[in-house]
């Protein structure tokens, strides 16, 4: 059926009004599915609400993806199909993105890419080449061929773009990494020096690096499912075929650490766009405690309650309150008025994309290293909670407990590492033993090093709600809570 749609390209377009060339003014490195419903639409929105007039050249980042070949064979066009949930009811929206002037494949015309970087217009480089991408390696120099490595290839077209403008100041760029590294911005500036070290590049050339770029801390926010399974059904309704089909919900955000300039050169508010140049830290806090938290409770108790997806969970009417309860008693009881306002806010807003009817999140997928996720996403709540109001937060104690009890190689399927499975299978066997308070002492102390003033009420507070679990089926405990546990 699919056979008998058209692909996606300029005369689908141009059918319906001209498209216009843009003059380039980002470089992006990566073309997944992500870069393109986030990046590639911001610019498109840009483009249309604000007059921004920027085209972007695409760099695929690998030798082995397929992003290049597609964007060419569709003239540089994809569909960006947004639905979900916009203040409680359904939203759904399809844009044709034409932001992309030229997709480039580097391992084939690195010298195309190179070309770019002579452009005195192009203002940006983003990227998103995954956390794997974020890495140093060492690699010898390459003159005529794109080096592995994000970094090296980056160090390679800024240091042609130095030589090329004899090292002009004012043609320094704007880097922005997308991936989902803390930091990423400052750790992508450590390792371009450490590749210029290596390669013995002038000193001149890396104080121009680092005086004239300006390498920005970033944070992106946005679910992007993928391609979708009943892309048969929308290709009828569009009366194209368009191979990178991008679904997305309608929720973004995007937080820059970066100078002034770089908000002037970037009309966001003209475009309603949720774009904020301000500290990362308190909305990296907020998506860690928040988003990925309740990801994280959620995933342990639909475990257990045979549930399937985030949906499921956060409507089930006994896990939903129970959330609430930790947000406003324990991650927030603290704040200020406007920021535990703010909290909430934050809050209500996970919940609805959460509700999402259109995105199946499966909650065995958020599973996946979930002991790893409780040091990062539970525990750094509880110990806040308890340096501040000098008591334990039960709520969030109970909810760690139940991911514990759920983390059982014996009774479920574990996705972890080798050495976490092996610690898990020594602690689950060990509570099955008389000796349940000296085993969750000491794994409160080793695996999460639990303050010692604290260790053996948080030790026993653990157990009582862990022999509650034995007996009792899940569902039933939670209705038996109402502010702190009481069980």
């Amino acid at each position: 059926m699919q056979s008998t749609y058209k692909l996606l390209c300029n005369e689908i377009v141009e059918a319906e009004s001209n498209r216009k060339v843009l003059p380039i003014k980002a470089l992006q490195i990566g073309d997944g599915n992500f870069i393109r419903a986030f990046l590639d639409w911001i610019f498109y929105e840009l483009n249309n609400k604000a007059n921004f007039e920027g085209g972007i050249v695409s760099v695929q980042s690998t030798s082995r993806g397929q992003g290049n070949r597609k964007l060419q064979q569709q003239d540089n066009l994809f569909t960006v199909h947004s639905r979900g949930l916009v203040d409680g009811k359904a939203s759904e929206q399809t844009t044709v993105i034409d932001t992309i002037q030229e997709s480039i494949n580097p391992y084939e015309d690195w010298p195309a890419v190179l070309k770019q970087m002579e452009n005195p217009e192009l203002q940006f480089i983003f990227s998103n080449t995954t956390e794997a991408g974020l890495q140093y390696t060492m690699e010898k120099r390459s003159a005529h061929t794109a080096q592995n490595s994000f970094p090296g290839k980056l160090v390679q077209l800024l240091f042609h773009r130095f030589t090329f403008f004899n090292g002009e100041i004012e043609r320094g760029l704007y880097i922005l990494p997308l991936e989902l590294v803390e930091e990423n911005g400052q750790k992508l500036q450590q390792i371009c020096m450490k590749v210029s070290q290596d390669w013995e590049l002038s000193s001149e050339f890396k104080n121009w690096m680092k005086d004239s770029c300006f390498f920005c801390n970033t944070l992106v926010d946005r679910i992007v499912p993928g391609f979708p399974e009943e892309s048969a059904d929308l290709f009828q309704r569009y009366g194209y075929k368009d191979e990178l089909l991008t679904i997305c919900e309608p929720y973004h955000l995007f937080v820059i650490e970066g100078p002034e300039k770089l908000q002037q050169l970037l009309p966001y508010k003209e475009a309603n766009l949720n774009i904020k140049f301000e500290d990362i830290k308190k909305y990296r806090e907020l998506k860690v405690k928040i988003l990925n938290g309740i990801h994280t409770i959620l995933a342990s108790q639909g475990l257990l309650m045979d549930l399937h997806t985030v949906k499921e969970a956060i409507e089930h009417p006994v896990i939903k309150p129970f959330i609430i309860q930790i947000v406003e008693g324990e991650l927030c009881g603290h704040l200020h008025l406007e920021e535990k306002e703010q909290t909430l806010a934050y809050m209500n807003i996970v919940f609805e994309r959460f509700q999402n009817p259109f995105i199946h999140h499966k909650l065995a997928d958020i599973r996946l290293n979930s002991f790893s996720k409780l040091k990062t996403r539970i525990w750094p709540s509880i110990e806040q909670y308890i340096e501040i109001n000098n008591k334990l937060p039960k709520n969030l104690m109970f909810a760690m407990t139940i991911a514990l009890f759920g983390l059982n190689p014996q009774r479920f399927t574990v996705r972890d590492s080798e050495e976490n499975i092996a610690t898990l299978s020594v602690f689950q066997r060990e509570m099955l033993t008389e000796r349940k308070l000296t085993v969750m002492g000491d794994l409160l102390d080793k695996e999460f090093g639990c303050p010692p003033l604290q260790l053996a009420d948080m030790a026993f507070q653990m157990v009582s709600y862990w022999e509650n679990l034995e007996q009792n089926d899940l569902q039933t405990l939670l209705l038996k809570t109402k502010g702190d546990v009481k069980l």
